[in-house]
């Protein structure tokens, strides 16, 4: 028998709702799958701006601390060498003013007693002072002791500061002028144990040669008003690369280095800091009265 037409036509109805619920089902399903990978591609897109971000910040700190690392370091080597280099400066000035004006009894042990106490200091921390010198200031700052350009003078008669070609305006080595202030002393030192070692040879009483104004350890006291410029430069230039170091900030990268999944090596010359034409012309600035000094200077004529 057959079926009533009614009959069909609520079973195709049926049928089509059934198909219409399911479709709407399906698309709701595919709108809220969506929804959620578009709502987690949002996180982790802000996770990773997150981490981007703190990244920069952590490198920037970072960046602080060692440039604050670095300056102090360059602080503590000036403090160390003011007091050794003003304390040998002026012991040796006293004894070669006893040797000049022929200082006997108290006075003369006394200034005998504070040089030779000085120059055991010098000797002490003369190495110690220069490797500080290389490591903490030079070598910041991209200068190599072993291949800068060297000083030619030797004599400590002249001016001491003249360099050769082929770069005579590369950034000045600390470390090599502390080494010209130690040679000169040195040479004068030489004297002095001459003049002393004279006088005990003649029963401990001072010669008539070691008379006169010129009559000292160091005639005219050239080498020791030589001496006191090159350390007016050195501490000069010590001064300037601190206050360069706290004036810079620090150099963050685009990439930070702690990005999830990123791995930057630190390069060779992650501590080296660049100079300015700037700070250039600062430490310029803190040679020319010396090389200018129309007594002393580069173009001053040599001592007779």
């Amino acid at each position: 028998m057959a079926e009533p037409k009614g009959d069909n036509v609520e079973s195709r109805t049926v049928a089509e709702a059934n198909a219409a619920a399911g479709a709407a089902q399906s698309r709701t399903r595919a709108i809220f799958g969506s929804l959620v990978g578009l709502i987690s591609a949002a996180g982790l897109l802000g996770t990773l701006i997150s981490a981007y971000f703190q990244g920069r910040s952590r490198d920037y700190q970072n960046g602080v601390a060692r440039i604050d690392k670095d300056a102090a370091a360059v602080v503590a080597a000036l403090g160390s060498l003011n007091t050794i280099v003003d304390e040998k400066w002026i012991s040796t000035y006293q004894m070669d003013d006893a040797i000049r004006t022929r200082k006997e009894g108290d006075e003369l042990k006394a200034a005998t007693a504070r040089f030779y106490a000085a120059n055991k200091e010098w000797e002490r921390l003369h190495e110690q002072l220069a490797a500080t010198l290389r490591l903490d200031v030079d070598s910041q700052f991209g200068i190599d002791a072993g291949t800068a350009p060297t000083f030619v003078n030797t004599d400590c008669l002249t001016y001491t500061l003249n360099r050769p070609e082929p770069d005579p305006a590369a950034p000045m080595s600390v470390s090599a002028l502390l080494e010209i202030s130690y040679n000169c002393h040195n040479v004068i030192k030489g004297r002095i144990d001459e003049k002393l070692q004279a006088r005990g040879d003649n029963d401990s009483k001072w010669p008539a040669a070691t008379s006169g104004s010129d009559a000292g350890a160091d005639p005219g006291r050239t080498r020791l008003s030589h001496i006191w410029w090159v350390n007016k430069v050195l501490q000069c230039l010590m001064l300037e690369r601190a206050l360069e170091l706290r004036r810079r900030s620090p150099q963050v990268p685009i990439i930070p280095s702690q990005m999830p999944l990123i791995s930057l090596a630190n390069s060779g010359d992650s501590k080296v800091y660049q100079m300015t034409d700037q700070q250039r012309a600062r430490e310029e600035q803190c040679v020319e009265p010396y090389k200018t000094n129309r007594d002393l200077g580069a173009a001053a004529a040599k001592p007779q």
